[in-house]
């Protein structure tokens, strides 16, 4: 059995290597060399093989099962064979046997197996699931997607019976009656959260509808249209499109929507060192010998690239879009740049801060923009000075509120942070008077697996 085993492997081995060769635009009598060097292998060692299959077929002492899988074997051999003249066909099925494992296994299992219109959904369904999977669509989103928009339209589909497969699209008296009901719940049914915000299967349509009645839209101009129609608003009254905008990309990708190309984007990707970042000369003093720190709010489009820049050439995570509402600071002492912050959004779920808090799930949902998250901190390389980080996260502290309040006419109460504890510490942040609450599960904003970390907060005086 091992040495058929071992025959078979090494057929593979030279099947392989002759289709690497392969050219799909010549017939196989205009193949290169090296394709018919392996060909005429292969050829040689299938014909070692059927001499080795009939010399102990013609054994009249062979074990019937050794017989009966020879036997076989000689019965399919054109079959098996069919790859050696065509070498776009595989050397197995394996690929499309696992393709239909499911169907197979759920033949005798599914409900209404033994009824032809189950065997007719069951292909439907199978076929559509494959097609999702095919053009990567969440099949999960998808079909909820599509069942709330049937359940909008009042539409109400009968899945048949064994007298016949067609389906009704006008409800009967009876389903009228009933269905009201359950029409009201699936419209208003929650699909997904993104950005903190829960969206309803209407709005989800509402969202197409959008796309289709301006083609020419850019993505800006939908967010914004979008806070408009759904009230989606910041607390100093302004529209909440930069999440809108986030809240889309996400929709698109789970397979929701298909949104317009993007006009005139800068991918994170492109972001490229430039001198204006190159490493400046070494500063080896204490944080008391340098000049009066400051922190500098980025607001400008050149400070924002600038700030962008440092953050991916130096900080080990490197840049990325700070999520909700934010603030970036330049921190200087005099003319002389020692570090960049970055503050955005708080985490939407984190048991720690939770736990520390109190609150409830509701609570959470009405009063998580009060919470800031330090997402960056980054003390250029080149500089080494004594307490100085620990002396920025304080003047942060108490500077920020401000900063926030002047921008988003609310102030926040409390700041977090994540501490790598792989790299750090985070022995700054204690020296800062913030308060260390526990760590995390290793999971982020919405649940994906990831390092664990300690979690770090800082309650602003009142």
């Amino acid at each position: 059995m091992f040495t058929w085993v071992e025959a078979i492997r090494e057929l593979y081995r030279i099947n392989k290597q002759r289709v690497g060769e392969w050219n799909r635009e010549r017939p196989l009598d205009q193949q290169s060399a090296a394709f018919e060097r392996h060909h005429q292998a292969l050829i040689a060692a299938l014909s070692a093989l059927e001499q080795r299959r009939d010399e102990a077929l013609r054994q009249s002492d062979l074990p019937d099962p050794q017989r009966a899988v020879l036997t076989s074997l000689k019965t399919h051999w054109g079959g098996l064979t069919v790859f050696v003249t065509h070498p776009q066909v595989p050397m197995d099925n394996n690929s499309g046997e696992r393709g239909v494992r499911k169907g197979v296994l759920g033949r005798n299992a599914y409900h209404g197996s033994g009824s032809q219109w189950s065997a007719h959904l069951m292909a439907a369904m199978l076929t559509l699931l494959q097609t999702l999977a095919h053009w990567g669509i969440n099949a999960h989103h998808w079909m909820t997607a599509f069942l709330c928009a049937c359940a909008g339209s009042h539409g109400v589909f009968a899945l048949g019976h064994e007298r016949g497969t067609q389906a009704s699209a006008q409800p009967t008296a009876g389903d009228r009656a009933e269905a009201p009901h359950r029409v009201r719940l699936a419209s208003t049914a929650v699909l997904r959260r993104y950005c903190g915000r829960d969206f309803a299967c209407q709005e989800l349509a509402l969202i197409r509808r959008l796309i289709a009645e301006a083609p020419t839209a850019t993505r800006a101009d939908l967010s914004r249209q979008l806070c408009e129609r759904i009230g989606w608003y910041k607390a100093d009254g302004g529209l909440k499109e930069m999440s809108a905008r986030v809240a889309m990309l996400r929709m698109q990708e789970d397979g929701l929507i298909v949104l317009p190309q993007p006009t005139g984007a800068r991918p994170q990707s492109h972001i490229r060192a430039t001198p204006a970042t190159a490493p400046g000369p070494p500063i080896e003093l204490a944080v008391q010998h340098l000049a009066p720190l400051q922190l500098v709010p980025v607001r400008k489009r050149a400070q924002s690239r600038l700030w962008n820049e440092y953050i991916h050439r130096y900080h080990y995570l490197g840049y990325a879009t700070l999520p909700g509402a934010q603030l970036r600071y330049f921190v200087t002492a005099g003319d002389q740049l020692l570090a960049l912050l970055g503050f955005g959004a708080g985490a939407w779920q984190c048991a720690p801060r939770d736990r520390f808090i109190g609150w409830s799930a509701a609570q959470r949902s009405r009063n998580l923009h009060l919470i800031v998250n330090n997402a960056r901190f980054l003390i250029l390389p080149w500089i080494r000075s004594q307490n100085l980080a620990s002396k920025i996260l304080a003047l942060a502290a108490r500077t920020l509120r401000v900063h926030w309040q002047q921008r988003y006419a609310y102030r926040p109460v409390l700041m977090e942070t994540f501490v790598d504890t792989e790299r750090f510490s985070g022995t700054c942040y204690r020296a800062a008077n913030w308060r260390y609450i526990g760590q995390t599960k290793g999971r982020g904003k919405l649940g994906p697996s990831g390092n664990r970390a300690n979690r770090f907060s800082h309650r602003f005086s009142s």
